[in-house]
């Protein structure tokens, strides 16, 4: 039983091999949980076969960037003009 469990799993290096991405994104991914459903066991993280099929990367590149920060000034700008509008008067 646990010998196929673990051919589900990968390892960090496996999976930097199999998605061509370096092992310090893989952890980096597993980190901030954009691969799902990883185990980190003591220094290790088991990596599911499924999360990395499905795993899709977002925009990269100085595009990408641009676009989400100019998306984020344009939420914050949008976030005070609400709060003015419902802010009274005599409250400023």
């Amino acid at each position: 039983f646990m010998r196929y469990a673990m051919k589900e799993f990968v390892s960090v290096r496996e999976a930097a091999k199999i998605t061509k991405l370096s092992t310090g994104h893989i952890r980096q991914l597993c980190i901030n949980g954009k691969l799902k459903d990883v185990q980190k066991l003591g220094n290790a993280w088991a990596i599911p076969r499924t999360s990395l099929e499905t795993y899709k990367p977002g925009p990269q590149g100085f595009a990408a960037v641009w676009a989400r920060k100019k998306a984020d000034e344009a939420t914050l700008k949008s976030l005070i003009e609400e709060a003015r509008q419902t802010t009274p008067k005599g409250d400023n």
